[in-house]
């Protein structure tokens, strides 16, 4: 989104950093500098750097007297929770840093229970759930997604769709999970987008309709999630929603492999095979294949071998 946001608005990203760094009040600013450092805008990717600068807005203070005017202080306050947030990030995502799942849960559970982070309680949930710096309660994290969602947090709003359709800390109850995935789409998810199709495909809380379901795939694969790409091209190949479509059924699988998705991959090494959407091409195939085996795909490793004894 940073990146668009300069290429849109003709901004050069090492200028911008360059000038936030000289900057004599860059204090205002280190989350943001960080921010440039992960993610290689401006420079080249540096996560210790990263973790230097959020470490900066997380802990460093300032003269809050009446020299710093209220927007002043606002911008403090922002850089300082951003800041913390993304240091537990780092922590949580061994990062630029030694993991530290226990720092990671308690910078969390500080910024949730300051209410200064409306995301901070989804991430407290996410620890419940996994058992992450602390100990496993799935039910908790469910009661804390609900709060969350119940505040338009939209990933917590499909945390509580999928706990509700898999009866995750609480009852299976298919149709409110279908319900909180649509709440969450409308506004914009993009995985809920995609599991709104996935419900609409399977027949999850809704009756099955798969012209709903392509309809949604195709929203969520415009937006660049993978497994609607997939999905997407499924229903191109079995004509689910739409006409049959091999070449559209290839061109949708390949745009899954570029995020690694597992199912993308052996969709496309078993097109390259069988010459479905494109021309046959065994090299290719079996590279595609071979990514899709390395990933843990079985049947890919029945379709190699079949191959290879062909071959032989």
């Amino acid at each position: 989104m940073m990146k668009n946001y300069i290429k849109e608005h003709k901004k050069n990203s090492v200028e911008v950093l360059y000038e936030m760094i000289r900057h004599p009040s860059h204090f205002w600013f280190t989350s943001m500098i960080g921010f440039f450092y992960k993610n290689g805008i401006g420079t080249v990717t540096d996560d210790q750097m990263a973790f230097k600068f959020f470490s900066k807005a997380a802990n460093e203070i300032i003269d809050s007297s009446s020299s710093n005017s209220p927007p002043l202080m606002k911008l403090y306050n922002i850089n300082k929770e951003i800041g913390t947030m993304l240091l537990a990030d780092m922590h949580s995502a061994c990062i630029g840093v030694e993991k530290d799942a226990e720092k990671a849960y308690q910078i969390y559970s500080k910024l949730a229970n300051e209410g200064s982070f409306i995301t901070a309680l989804t991430e407290v949930a996410d620890c419940y759930m996994d058992g992450f710096g602390v100990e496993k309660n799935q039910e908790k994290a469910f009661e804390l997604y609900l709060k969350s969602a119940e505040k338009g947090i939209l990933i917590a709003q499909n945390r509580v769709g999928k706990c509700y359709i898999k009866g995750i800390g609480i009852p299976k109850d298919a149709a409110k999970g279908y319900s909180w995935y649509m709440k969450s789409a409308l506004a914009g998810n993009i995985y809920s987008i995609f599991h709104v199709g996935h419900c609409y495909f399977h027949g999850i809380g809704i009756d099955r309709d798969y012209q709903k379901a392509f309809k949604w795939f195709l929203k969520a694969a415009e937006k660049g999630e993978s497994s609607a790409q997939y999905f997407l091209g499924s229903c191109y190949k079995n004509g689910y929603g739409i006409i049959k479509d091999q070449v559209k059924t290839f061109e949708w699988a390949m745009k899954a492999t570029e995020c690694n998705h597992i199912y993308g991959q052996y969709e496309v090494g078993k097109c390259f095979y069988e010459g479905c959407g494109t021309k046959k091409d065994i090299v290719n195939a079996i590279y595609w294949l071979n990514k899709a085996k390395e990933n843990g795909h079985i049947n890919a490793n029945m379709l190699l071998k079949e191959i290879i004894n062909k071959i032989k």
